[in-house]
C-alpha cells in the first residue's frame, strides 16, 4: 500500500462552523444569493459557493444572470482540529529546550501524524524543526438539500443597537468529505537539513534517544531502522540520501489505525447544533495511476472501532538504504560545500572590513 484513500460521511443538526461574516454577507450579495444582510451583527456559517447548470451542463440564467447557489461547509482545519482535540496537550515552543520532552512530542502518534512545525530561535541553537503532516483532509461539503435560514434573537436588558442578533441556523444536514494518507510521507522520519524537512535532530538517533521514544509509545512493535536512505523509485533526488528513521511496518500499520479511529471519532458541537463522522470508507492505494476517488471497486465502509482493529495492510516501504558509495559522495559533496561557503562568507567579512577601514581612513 503507498497511500490510503478515505471518503467519510457526517450527519448533524444546525450550523457549526462559522465564518468571517462581515465579508460573506457582501459575497452573498454580490453573487445575488441573500441579499437582505445589512446589519452587522451576525453570524454566517462557512459555504461552498457554486454557479448553477442546467443537464446539459450550461450555467442557468436568470434575466440574463449567471445563477449561483451554496452548500454549508465544514472546513479541512476544524475536521483536523477536532480529530486531535483530545490527543494533543498543551505543546507551545518551550518544549524545544527539553530534548525528551521535544522527542516524546515529535515521536507520539499526534506529532507523527498530525506534524508540527517548531521555527529556529537564537536561544534553541538556530535549528527549525518540522514534519509535513502524512494526512490530508478536504472541506466537508453539504450533501442534502435542506436550506439554511437567519434566526433573529435579542439580548437581555436596554435596548440598543446591538439589542437584536442574527444568526445562520439549518435543521438535519448530511456532509461528505474526502482525505488521504500518504505512506511515504508517514514512514520516514527525517533528521536531515539537505532537502529542509528536518523532523528530529540527528543526536536524538545517534545517541539512541529516538528509538527510547518510539519502544516507549510502542510497546512491543517497535523496531526502527536508522541510518541513510534514498527514494526506491527513480526521481530527482534519488542517488542524494538523508540521514533518518525508517518506520517500521507494525507502527506504520498502528498509526494508520490511530488515524482512521480518530477520524471516525470526530464530534463537533457548538452550542446546540452538532456534526458527527458516522462512517468512512477506505481505499488501499497500490496503482496510484488507477486507484482513484471516482473508481467503484475495493472500498471498505468502517463504522466502529471494532472494524478498524480488524484491519490489515500491506505496508510499501518507498526508501531503501544508501550504499556506502552513495553516502561517502555525499558526505564529499557537503564537505566541499561547507567549505566553499566558508571561504564566501570569510571573503564576505574582510571585504566589509577593508571598506570600514577606507572609510574611517577617509573621514580621518
Amino acid at each position: 500500500m503507498k497511500q490510503l484513500l478515505v471518503k467519510g460521511h457526517i450527519s448533524g443538526k444546525g450550523c457549526v462552523n462559522f465564518d468571517d461574516s462581515s465579508e460573506q454577507k457582501f459575497t452573498l450579495k454580490k453573487l445575488g444569493i441573500r441579499d437582505t444582510i445589512g446589519h452587522d451583527n451576525v453570524k454566517l456559517a462557512k459555504k461552498a459557493y457554486f454557479l448553477k447548470v442546467n443537464d446539459e451542463g450550461e450555467p442557468v440564467l436568470k434575466d440574463g444572470e449567471k445563477v449561483y447557489d451554496y452548500k454549508i461547509k465544514i472546513s479541512s482545519e476544524c475536521i483536523r482540529n477536532a480529530i486531535f482535540a483530545n490527543e494533543t496537550e498543551y505543546v507551545n515552543p518551550m518544549v524545544k529546550f527539553s530534548d525528551v520532552v521535544f522527542a516524546n512530542y515529535a515521536l507520539s502518534p499526534v506529532g507523527l501524524v498530525r506534524g508540527y512545525m517548531f521555527a529556529n530561535t537564537p536561544d534553541s541553537g538556530g535549528e527549525t524543526l518540522k514534519r509535513k503532516s502524512p494526512f490530508t483532509v478536504s472541506d466537508a461539503i453539504q450533501s442534502n438539500d435542506t436550506r439554511s435560514s437567519i434566526e433573529i434573537g435579542t439580548t437581555s436588558g436596554d435596548r440598543n443597537d446591538t439589542s437584536f442578533f442574527y444568526t445562520e441556523t439549518i435543521g438535519d444536514i448530511e456532509y461528505d468529505f474526502t482525505a488521504i494518507i500518504d505512506i511515504k510521507t508517514l514512514i520516514f522520519v527525517v533528521a536531515d537539513p539537505l532537502f529542509d524537512r528536518k523532523a528530529i535532530k540527528s543526536d536524538w538517533v545517534d545517541t539512541g534517544l529516538a528509538e527510547k521514544m518510539l519502544e516507549m509509545h510502542y510497546p512491543g512493535i517497535s523496531n526502527p531502522q536508522k541510518g541513510y536512505f534514498t527514494a526506491s523509485s527513480k526521481c530527482l533526488t534519488q542517488n542524494i540520501s538523508e540521514y533518518g528513521i525508517i518506520l517500521n511496518k507494525e507502527i506504520v500499520e498502528y498509526l494508520v489505525k490511530y488515524l482512521l479511529k480518530g477520524i471516525l471519532g470526530v464530534s463537533i458541537k457548538r452550542n446546540t447544533s452538532y456534526a458527527d463522522v458516522t462512517s468512512i470508507s477506505i481505499k488501499e492505494v497500490n496503482d496510484i495511476i488507477n486507484d482513484k476517488f471516482d473508481s467503484t471497486d475495493g472500498w471498505k465502509t468502517l463504522t466502529s472501532s471494532e472494524d478498524v482493529d480488524a484491519l490489515s495492510f500491506d505496508i510499501e516501504c518507498p526508501y531503501v538504504p544508501a550504499s556506502e558509495e552513495e553516502i561517502q559522495k555525499l558526505n564529499e559533496i557537503k564537505e566541499k560545500y561547507a567549505s566553499e561557503n566558508k571561504d564566501r562568507k570569510d571573503k564576505k567579512e574582510k571585504d566589509k572590513e577593508e571598506r570600514k577601514a577606507r572609510k574611517a581612513a577617509k573621514e580621518a
